[in-house]
């Protein structure tokens, strides 16, 4: 992670650049109004701390594999809850949807895939 001014005479900003802040822009864009979810990561870092929910698995651009999350519930110690927010107004529904392709390699189109 790279945290700093960055710029020039004409125009600079202090800003967070790197993989985990990227990371962080992903799990939050997913998040309801209100809700904060954690990394497993930052949950590990807790160490009991907070009471979350179950862990669940989300899938993120620029990651192959699925990460896991959870939901922050309350922090037990300080006596606060995180408070009910909006409910997804729609279902998730998984979708499978079949594809080919063909691998073009210096102009020249190979076997098809599955």
């Amino acid at each position: 992670m790279l945290v700093g001014t960055l710029g020039s005479e004409l125009y600079e900003a202090h800003t967070v650049i790197g993989e985990e802040v990227a990371l962080a822009a992903r799990i939050e864009a997913f998040s309801l109004r209100g809700q904060v979810l954690l990394s497993e990561s930052t949950f590990r870092r807790c160490n009991g701390f907070v009471k979350t929910g179950e862990p669940f698995s989300l899938h993120v651009k620029g990651k192959a594999d699925p990460i896991v999350v959870r939901e922050l519930l309350e922090l037990p110690d300080v006596g606060k809850a995180v408070p009910r927010r909006d409910i997804r107004k729609s279902p998730r529904v998984k979708v499978a949807i079949a594809f080919s392709y063909q691998v073009i390699h210096a102009d020249v189109t190979g076997a098809a895939g599955p």
